[in-house]
């Protein structure tokens, strides 16, 4: 079997609060003791209810919070307490996230155009002005966008067609890990469908591994592998998405599964 993409072994994000001016701190685990793996051009799906972690999880992968215990491994890279979080350039855009926030993700005051070529300045820094304009233009068309649409501003766009320039900027550096942090939950139902379809034929067509963060499983059902269930901080179970969806052994799962309603 072939080495994992991503290995998180016992990982635990803690918090404190000082109370009585201090005198004595209480800590507050939002991860406690989670262990996740992810292989090469797999989706696995973390679900939960607001509050469980799931969130959390997301951002320690993408390097923006640190463990306080635990360890992550990323391409065989061993990676303990707040290492991942100054992680080198070249390793940091093998880990892309899209945000539920579509409209704050985005500069009001910068073009698409613009937008997209941050990160190609950023991380390509050795190509010319025209290979990052033919590369934005590929990738526009590749989210389903316009090519004229690079010199629109954020203002002049849907909801769905701002997630996609998102994606389209995650997809630009070319990484192996792509975090999708709720990502249609903030989306009209038919637009949720065409986003989700643009995912999975991304991923096919770019063998991505994903990280799909949602507390609707009828998402995750039809988007991921394999599933891991958040509750309160704490795994409490994890499986292949059939053995999750359709033998759930945790009361919290199967309760997780008969609030998906009946259409």
């Amino acid at each position: 079997m072939q080495n994992p993409l991503l290995d998180i072994r016992e990982a635990c994000v803690s918090y404190s609060k000082r109370h009585f001016f201090g005198r004595f701190v209480t800590h507050f685990y939002a991860l406690d003791k989670v262990s996740l793996q992810i292989q090469p051009g797999e989706s696995v799906g973390l679900v939960g209810e607001s509050g469980s972690g799931k969130s959390t999880l997301g951002k320690v992968v993408a390097g923006l919070v640190p463990l306080a215990s635990g360890s992550l491994s990323f391409c065989g890279q061993l990676f303990h307490g707040r290492e991942f979080c100054h992680q080198p350039l070249r390793l940091r855009k093998e880990i892309q996230m899209v945000h539920q926030d579509f409209h704050g993700t985005l500069d009001p005051k910068m073009t698409i155009f613009t937008t997209i070529e941050e990160a190609l300045i950023l991380h390509f820094p050795e190509n010319s002005r025209s290979w990052r304009r033919q590369r934005i233009e590929q990738l526009l068309q590749q989210v389903g966008l316009s090519p004229a649409m690079a010199f629109y501003c954020p203002r002049q766009l849907s909801g769905g067609q701002r997630q996609r320039v998102n994606i389209a900027r995650a997809l630009a550096v070319e990484p192996r890990l792509l975090i999708c942090d709720e990502v249609v939950s903030a989306l009209d139902v038919s637009v949720q469908a065409q986003i989700l379809n643009l995912l999975s034929s991304i991923r096919e067509q770019r063998s991505l591994a994903m990280l799909f963060i949602s507390h609707d499983m009828a998402v995750v059902e039809r988007m991921c592998d394999s599933l891991c269930v958040l509750n309160m901080g704490k795994m409490v179970e994890s499986g292949t998405t059939d053995e999750v969806c359709y033998h759930p052994r945790d009361p919290y799962t199967q309760q997780l599964i008969q609030a998906v309603p009946d259409l």
